[in-house]
């Protein structure tokens, strides 16, 4: 199999990298965001990571008429692991009073083990308490003892004001920046929230904003079904990063799927175009994960997401040859990458080739012969009768 290798412009586009990676599983995930994550002015230095892409078709032998599978695949493998800076955002108004409370903790403290911030110093946690108020527990440490204690400290009063928890969160990223309008890795916030008591929304979405406007990747989770989970979903980054969770119980679980994808994010953004040559044909609604825009002939497809894990992501489509022969599926596919650095790297992939043959003439049977002009005669159903026969006696003498 052909494998194409990257080409690194080595060009700064200056982005700052909100990090995180696909979660669950791919045909689950929402791929518009609600708004394109932000990037500040200046990038972190360079670690940068080598990107591979491949192409593939199936089956390589067709009929004409027959369709084929054509799979486009991502996977990056970073030099180096990014800082990760992270600040939980946890409700403690009086609607999470009691299990809720215990669930968040538990969910919370979960997180913490598995990042294993002492044998990873280029992870940080803070912790952010919201509820009428916003208060900062913790500022961002590499010490997980430290954070757990802040995490004890949640209560259950007032009333449930998101907006100033994402606020204060936002300001916790800023103090543990080395340059303040320059972050050195992945920024990113985890807001879990009841939600129910939160009567304005609107400042919500702006608070959430002005987060991702400092290039802040926004994760949240919405407890109960009394949450407003339209106001949380539209806080999230993109809505991949929205998780709705009807028991607090489940935000063990969602805990588990987060912590994969924020050690393994690789790509910050990645662009794929795929063009059709004229004697293939794109089968109508068969792409997956669906693309951002499909030319109106139907010879181009796009797709864009962010926040690509280092296992790699799939494109796949079906296509219609037209003509018979030896033949290209599509006439190239070009992307762009952009790593957590903001470094920039262009993709080419292999072209997969087809046989595509001739439909075979329907073979028409041979006639039967004719049945014979005369009747024949009907075998004898019983034997003749034997008779006795006497042949003469030769004299011998």
């Amino acid at each position: 199999m052909m494998r194409g290798q990257t080409v690194t412009s080595g060009r700064r586009i200056g982005l700052a990298v909100a990090a995180a990676g696909a979660i669950g599983t791919l045909a689950g995930l929402a791929w518009m965001p609600t708004s394109a994550p932000a990037s500040p002015a200046q990038a972190p230095a360079a670690a940068p990571c080598a990107v591979e892409t491949d192409k593939v078709a199936a089956p390589g032998t067709l009929v004409l008429g027959e369709t084929v599978d054509v799979t486009l695949t991502v996977s990056s493998r970073c030099l180096a692991e990014m800082p990760l800076h992270l600040v939980l955002v946890l409700d403690g108004s009086s609607s999470m009073a009691g299990r809720p409370t215990q669930d968040l903790k538990a969910a919370a403290i979960q997180l913490v083990e598995k990042l294993d911030l002492e044998n990873n110093p280029a992870r940080r946690v803070g912790v952010v308490r919201f509820n009428s108020a916003a208060a900062k527990l913790c500022d961002l440490t590499n010490d997980a003892s430290a954070v757990v204690s802040c995490i004890g400290r949640i209560g259950a009063a007032g009333g449930s004001a998101v907006d100033l928890g994402i606020k204060e969160a936002v300001k916790v990223l800023k103090s543990g920046r080395p340059v303040p309008d320059s972050p050195d890795g992945r920024e990113v916030m985890i807001v879990m929230a009841h939600g129910d008591d939160n009567t304005n929304c609107s400042r919500v979405p702006a608070a959430a904003n002005q987060a991702k406007a400092e290039g802040v990747l926004l994760v949240t989770s919405c407890l109960g079904l009394g949450c407003d989970f339209h106001c949380m979903q539209e806080a999230a980054t993109m809505q991949r990063w929205y998780f709705a969770a009807v028991t607090s119980s489940n935000w063990g679980r969602i805990v588990d799927q987060i912590h994969g994808d924020l050690v393994t994010i690789a790509l910050w953004n990645l662009k794929v175009v795929d063009t059709l040559p004229a004697n293939v044909r794109y089968v109508p609604k068969s792409a997956v994960p669906e693309p951002i825009s499909i030319s109106d002939s139907g010879d181009r497809l796009e797709w864009e997401t962010w926040n690509v894990p280092a296992d790699g992501i799939t494109f796949t489509l079906k296509v219609q040859p037209l003509e018979v022969g030896h033949q290209p599926t599509n006439a190239g596919a070009t992307g762009e990458a952009v790593g957590l650095t903001g470094d920039a790297s262009t993709l080419n992939f292999p072209v997969p080739m087809v046989t595509v043959n001739e439909v075979s003439p329907t073979a028409t049977p041979s006639a039967e012969p004719p049945p014979p002009t005369g009747t024949p005669s009907a075998p004898p159903t019983t034997l003749p009768a034997a008779k006795r026969i006497y042949l003469p006696k030769m004299d011998r003498s």
